[in-house]
């Protein structure tokens, strides 16, 4: 097992003496006995030059690094006097044997499970009763300048065996066969470009392998940043981390828009990016923490607007919180701005990585399609799904829309969208709408004339008046709307042919039937950083409380809140605020933030840009690519 992980980290930064560790431990059973070895691999492009009674510099390192661990499995083991910190090393060690062991052995698990049962005991039994236990040392050397294919010498210690790895070794490392993995220094490439070569063209099928094993080059660039040579467009070349984007032109018709969606979820399929390179960086990284992996489904990876989403399989009982806490590190090792790591609700007992685009597709808001169904249902479009396809969503399922983002997550251009799918997919005489700015800025001064909005005062700009105006629409326009609903609804039960109506949906829906204009419509407020109007207001409790009470009374006579916000701190989104708003993050500052306004983290580790996570009642969270929606709308 590898020692160069964090479990390994925690029990060796506990041993006194040189910051020195060996590469790999491993633990073989003879009878009673239990073989402990630590191993060391160095790799040289150099000759090795082993003159009489001396050994290569690179030997004598490795003879350090084993012999200092040694010494620390020694005590660990009982061999020599242990000191106060030994338990705790041997807990952390036994641990860290265990996850490793029941991951190599899933297989015996499953085609043996007498002889498993039979290993896990011998585990047990090494930790727990007194084992008879030989702690050794090992030198692994491999040499790109080295004829032999394997040559064992002994180090000047006179005990620890040294093991030389030639080129034809390189050779069949080179051409294993898939589920095997050499993990190659980047500076060997250089000078075995030739055998990679040599193995990649050799045409019986056993060359470099997949997605099932990889030859990985530590320190080398991101395989996802090689130039594709095409000029097509498409932006697949290039690192995880760019931020490039390729607006498609908006479209005229909705089956134009339909087309063109398809056309590019098939072109992201053909052309993407490599899943294959991506999978196995992914599955090293993943193993490097001794995470319960069983399975990379690569055949199932998808690459959306903006991420490449690839599912893995765990073990059953694996914690996901204690990868998702590792995020930041496994990001940093792939070279990407972010990781994110989920729950993948398609099958049980699978987990998701998410790995940011190195070219992303930011749709405009004119390609949507599909929006308009049946009469009385008011319906919008949050951003795209991995697929390319618009996820949909009904104002009266929600009914209330909480949004929070910070500066660059494109919070103001996600609100552009919905105003421009409000606005153009429903007329004037089939919607109502109210735009609340508190900042006071020009973010949505081209929807101010907008049939929609009734009257000059349902675009205010700034915080003075803002509650005022939402002071209104609770007092005066609610109790009218609820007048005008309970008396259709009334007239409606003593017809002839009575209709039970119970919101507006069925209003309008009653009134469409029977050849009639419905006296109410459904009504859409936008309030864009109502944290403004909550440390603003003299009177906190008063918004508060106006927030409460729209959201509670208007969902029956047809109304609906859209509420955003940059600060999504407790203080600001309170829990009666939020308990009555379906929730929808863009990228936000902090861990806590994530957790306030989705009841879990990973909003920080988004993109930006309209990269966002929406919690949606039915999927769980579920992450989509907002459109662009720049304008300017003429009405």
């Amino acid at each position: 097992m590898s020692l160069d992980t964090e479990s390994a980290r925690q029990w060796l930064n506990l041993r006194e003496g040189p910051d020195r560790r060996a590469d790999l431990l491993t633990l073989t059973w003879s009878g009673s006995e239990v073989v402990v070895t630590a191993a060391e691999v160095k790799s040289r492009t150099d000759a090795l030059n082993w003159a009489e009674g001396s050994q290569p510099e690179a030997v004598s390192e490795a003879l350090e690094q084993v012999n200092e661990m040694a010494k620390v499995l020694r005590k660990i083991f009982g061999i020599d006097p242990d000191d106060p910190l030994t338990p705790s090393r041997r807990e952390i060690l036994k641990r860290q044997v265990f996850l490793e062991a029941l991951q190599q052995w899933d297989s015996v698990r499953v085609d043996a499970p007498a002889e498993y049962e039979a290993r896990v005991r011998a585990l047990n039994k090494l930790f727990e009763a007194p084992t008879k236990v030989t702690v050794k040392s090992r030198i692994f050397v491999v040499g790109t300048n080295e004829p032999a294919d394997a040559v064992s010498r002994v180090a000047t210690d006179g005990r620890t065996p040294v093991l030389t790895l030639g080129v034809p070794w390189l050779k069949r490392a080179l051409q294993s066969k898939a589920g095997g993995h050499v993990e190659l220094d980047a500076s060997l490439l250089d000078e075995f470009q030739g055998l990679m070569e040599l193995s990649a063209g050799s045409g019986d099928g056993d060359g470099m392998p997949a997605a099932g094993g990889s030859a990985k080059a530590e320190g080398s660039t991101d395989p996802a940043a090689t130039d594709n040579g095409s000029d097509s467009g498409t932006g697949d070349s290039g690192s995880p981390g760019n931020d490039h984007e390729r607006t498609p032109t908006a479209v005229n018709t909705r089956d134009e828009a339909t087309e063109d969606l398809a056309s590019i979820a098939e072109e992201e399929l053909e052309h993407g990016e490599p899943l294959n390179e991506w999978a196995a960086k992914v599955r090293d990284s993943l193993i490097a923490r001794n995470a319960p992996l069983r399975e990379i489904d690569v055949d199932r990876a998808t690459v959306g607007p903006s991420v490449v989403q690839i599912p893995i399989r765990l073990a059953r009982g694996a914690r996901l919180s204690t990868l998702q806490s590792q995020e930041g590190d496994i990001a940093r090792e792939l070279g990407t701005s972010s990781v994110r790591i989920s729950n993948w609700p398609q099958e049980p007992g699978y987990a998701c990585v998410e790995l940011p685009r190195s070219s992303r597709h930011i749709g405009d808001v004119s390609m949507v399609a599909g929006i308009r169904e049946a009469v009385g249902s008011v319906r919008i479009a949050l951003g795209a799904q991995l697929d390319y396809k618009p996820f949909i969503v009904g104002l009266d399922e929600l009914p209330h829309l909480l949004v929070a983002g910070t500066t660059g997550s494109g919070k103001s251009v996600f609100l552009r969208s919905i105003l421009w799918q409000l606005t153009y997919f429903y007329t004037a005489e089939e919607l109502d709408v109210v735009i609340i700015d508190a900042k006071g800025m020009s973010d949505y001064i081209d929807f101010r004339k907008a049939p929609h909005l009734k009257s000059s005062s349902d675009y205010h700009s700034g915080v003075e008046g803002a509650v005022d105006l939402l002071a209104e629409i609770v007092d005066d326009r609610l109790p009218a709307r609820r007048k005008v609903f309970n008396a259709y609804a009334a007239d409606a039960i003593e017809r002839d042919d009575p209709a039970q109506i119970t919101n507006v949906q069925d209003m309008l829906r009653d009134a469409s039937a029977r050849g009639l204009q419905a006296p109410l419509r459904p009504l859409v407020v936008l309030i864009d950083e109502f944290a403004e109007l909550v440390m603003a207001t003299a009177d906190r409790k008063r918004f508060e409380t106006l927030v409460t009470r729209f959201n509670q009374v208007a969902r029956a006579i047809g109304g609906h809140l859209v509420a955003a916000t940059q600060r999504p701190s407790t203080d600001v989104v309170t829990g009666v605020m939020k308990s009555n708003f379906a929730r929808l993050a863009l990228r936000v500052q902090s861990a806590v933030d994530s957790r306030v306004i989705l009841d879990e983290g990973g909003a920080q580790s988004l993109l930006g840009k309209g990269d966002l996570l929406f919690r949606s009642p039915d999927q769980g969270i579920v992450r989509l690519q907002g459109y662009n929606a720049a304008g300017p709308y003429r009405f």
